[in-house]
């Protein structure tokens, strides 16, 4: 059976899309950088490793 896909793990992921930055992205949802990086670490592991390159397209 696939893993459940964690809502807190897809607004982390929003977050960083949307302020470019995992530290802002921290700020923003008040967690640290670190907690942040687990979380779209987390994310990859669910999605096959797709979010990263999402990502970098995004701030490109």
């Amino acid at each position: 059976m696939a893993e459940a896909l964690d809502i807190d793990l897809l607004r982390t992921f929003h977050a960083v899309l949307r302020f470019g930055q995992f530290l802002a992205a921290a700020s923003f949802l008040n967690k640290s950088p670190s907690a942040v990086s687990l979380h779209v670490r987390r994310l990859e592991a669910v999605a096959g490793g797709a979010c990263w390159s999402a990502i970098i397209r995004q701030s490109a």
